[in-house]
C-alpha cells in the first residue's frame, strides 16, 4: 500500500502546480500563454496516470495499465511540445511514433500475450525517446535567452531519463516475485518510483515558471535598451556603450569615433506622406545603417530622424559610403518611390576631448556644418580642435 499512497500524494502535488501554472498563465504575455498551457496539459495528464495508479488494486487490470502508460507518453510529448512553442521550434511529428508503439506494447504484452519484460523494455525506450527529444530542445536555446532555470529544466529532464534507464534495468535484471506488480512496495524501486515520478511534473514545473518569468525580465530589459519602431540599440542604451567604449580606448590609445546621421528633409516627408510613410522611411535607413555598418560598429536611433553611430578607427571614407548608401536605395513604400539622403556629422577622439559628450558635440557641430552647408554631404570635425569650441568641420 506504500506505492499506492506514494501515488496519491504526488499526484496531489503535481495537480497543486497545474493549477498554480493555470493561474499565472493568465497573466503572462501573448506569445508565452500556447507553451504555458501545453505544459499545463502535460502535467495534468501525468497526475491523472499517477491518481489513476493510486487507487489500482495490488493487480491492476491491463486496460487500466494501457491508459496510464498512454496519458504518461501525451504527457512527456505535451511537455517537449510546450519546449517547442517556447523556443520557437518546429515540432517533430516523428514523436508521435514512441506514443503509439509504446501504447500498443503495453496493450499486447499485457492483454494479449503478457511479457511484463518485453512491456518494461519498449515502454522505457518510449519514455527516454521523448525526454531526449526535450533535452534537445533545452541544449540548444537562443543565444540570448540562457538562464539559470533552463539548465535546471535541463538537469531535471536528464535526471528522469537515466531513472527510467535504470528502473528498467532493475526490473529486468533483478529477481522478481511471480504476483510482482508495479503498484505494490514489494520493490524498493516501486517505492521511488513515485518520488522520481513527481520531479519533472513538480520541480520540472516550477522551473518551467521561471523560465517564463525569465522571458519576461529579458524582453522587459529589450524594450527598455530597444528603439520600438526600427529594432536599434535607443539612446540610454548608445550613451552606455559610448562610455565604456570611451574609457577602454582612452587606456588603450585605441581610436574611437562618432557620427550623427540625420535624414534630410523629414519632416516635409511626414508633411506630404504621412507619418506612416515617414516611420517606414526611418526603418529604411535603420536597415542600411545596420546592414552596411559591420560587425564591430554600434547603431542606435537617438531620437526623431537622427541616428548615431560607434566607429572603432577614423570615420571619413566610411561616412561616405554609409551616405551614398542611403542615396543609391530609396525607400519604396505604398507603391512609390521615396529618395532619401543624409547628411552625416563626424567626429574623432582627440586630445581635449574629456568624455564622449564632448566627442558627441563636436559630431553634432560638423552635422550642423553638413546641413548648412547645403545637406547630403558628410562633415568630419578637426579632433585637434578643443571640443568645447567651435570646431571647424571639414568636408569629405
Amino acid at each position: 500500500m506504500v506505492s499506492e499512497y506514494l501515488f496519491a500524494i504526488v499526484a496531489t502535488m503535481m495537480l497543486s502546480n497545474g493549477l498554480v501554472l493555470a493561474i499565472m498563465s493568465r497573466d503572462l504575455p501573448d506569445n508565452l500563454r500556447p507553451a504555458a498551457h501545453t505544459w499545463q496539459a502535460g502535467t495534468f495528464l501525468i497526475a491523472i496516470g499517477c491518481g489513476l495508479f493510486a487507487i489500482a488494486s495490488e493487480r491492476p487490470p491491463p486496460m487500466l495499465l494501457v491508459i496510464v502508460n498512454t496519458a504518461f507518453l501525451i504527457g512527456l510529448l505535451a511537455y517537449n511540445r510546450a519546449l517547442a512553442k517556447f523556443y520557437g521550434f518546429k515540432a517533430s511529428n516523428w514523436l508521435y511514433l514512441p506514443i503509439a508503439v509504446g501504447a500498443f506494447s503495453v496493450f499486447w504484452f499485457s492483454m494479449v500475450d503478457e511479457n511484463f519484460q518485453a512491456r518494461i523494455i519498449i515502454i522505457t525506450i518510449a519514455w527516454c525517446w521523448l525526454m531526449l527529444a526535450s533535452i534537445r530542445i533545452l541544449a540548444r536555446p537562443p543565444r540570448a535567452d540562457d538562464s539559470i532555470s533552463r539548465r535546471v529544466l535541463l538537469i531535471i529532464f536528464m535526471i528522469m531519463a537515466v531513472f527510467t534507464a535504470l528502473r528498467a534495468s532493475v526490473f529486468l535484471f533483478s529477481p522478481l516475485p511471480t504476483d510482482f506488480s508495479v503498484t505494490t512496495g514489494a520493490s524498493t524501486v516501486n517505492v521511488v518510483t513515485p518520488i522520481f515520478m513527481a520531479v519533472l511534473p513538480v520541480l520540472g514545473t516550477t522551473s518551467f515558471i521561471l523560465l517564463c518569468s525569465d522571458r519576461i525580465r529579458l524582453q522587459w530589459e529589450h524594450a527598455a535598451s530597444t528603439d520600438y519602431l526600427t529594432g536599434l540599440p535607443n539612446r540610454r542604451t548608445l550613451t552606455q556603450r559610448a562610455e565604456q567604449l570611451f574609457k577602454t580606448a582612452g587606456q588603450a590609445g585605441a581610436g574611437l569615433s562618432v557620427a550623427i546621421f540625420d535624414i534630410d528633409s523629414f519632416k516635409k516627408i511626414n508633411d506630404t506622406h504621412g507619418h506612416d510613410v515617414g516611420d517606414r522611411a526611418l526603418q529604411h535607413v535603420a536597415d542600411i545603417l545596420s546592414t552596411h555598418a559591420g560587425n564591430r560598429t554600434m547603431v542606435a536611433r537617438s531620437g526623431g530622424e537622427e541616428f548615431v553611430m560607434l566607429l572603432d578607427g577614423p570615420p571619413e571614407q566610411r561616412l561616405e559610403g554609409l551616405r551614398k548608401a542611403v542615396e543609391d536605395a530609396p525607400c519604396k513604400t505604398d507603391g512609390k518611390v521615396l529618395p532619401l539622403t543624409v547628411s552625416v556629422g563626424g567626429a574623432s577622439r582627440g586630445p581635449s576631448d574629456a568624455d564622449f559628450s564632448g566627442l558627441l558635440r563636436r559630431a553634432d557641430r560638423a552635422l550642423y556644418a553638413a546641413k548648412s552647408l547645403g545637406r547630403n554631404r558628410v562633415e568630419v570635425s578637426d579632433p585637434q580642435e578643443d571640443g568645447l569650441a567651435a570646431a571647424g568641420p571639414r568636408a569629405v
